[in-house]
Parts: C-alpha cells; structure tokens; sequence
C-alpha cells in the first residue's frame, strides 16, 4: 500500500469511531507496517471489523489474515516475470 492509501484506510476508521486520531506521525507508523498489504483486503477488514467491535482495530488485528497464503518464492517469480523485457517464444 502506498502512504495515501494507508491514509484512505485512517480516514474510514475515523468514520467509523470518530475518537480515532490521525496524524502525520501515526500515517508514517501504519505505512511501514502496511506498506506491503493490499489496499481492497485491508478496507475490507476495517469494513468488517466496524460492524463487529465497539473499538477501533489495531493494526495487528486488520494484519491478521491479510496475506494468509503469501509465498515469497512466488513473489519473485512474479516480480521478475513483470519486470522481463520480453518472454521466451516456443
């Protein structure tokens, strides 16, 4: 996620619980820690959590579950084969 997405998901949780605080220190924090989570799992957690808990969620609570099955060998694969110039041919 990118530091305006990560700023999208603070805002929805104020929405939600307006006692929640947002500042510059506090984007920084969760962008580092979100920065390689998906933006729509992790809106969709928030979502779920706001109709479940009186609380506003931690960040390890939206981060539980939020890349169950990443493989980071995979990640590579993937990072290079969208990063090649071009493919092999048959």
């Amino acid at each position: 996620m990118t530091k305006e997405e990560t700023f999208k998901i603070l805002e929805t949780i104020k929405c939600f619980y307006p006692n929640f605080e947002i500042n510059q220190k506090k984007i920084n924090a969760w962008s580092n820690v979100l920065k390689d989570d998906d933006f729509k799992i992790v809106n969709a957690k928030v979502e779920k959590h706001a109709t479940e808990k009186k609380f506003p969620p931690t960040i390890a609570e939206i981060r539980e579950n939020v890349n169950p099955y990443k493989n980071d060998y995979l990640e590579k694969l993937n990072k290079w084969e969208r990063e090649s110039v071009g493919k092999p041919t048959s």
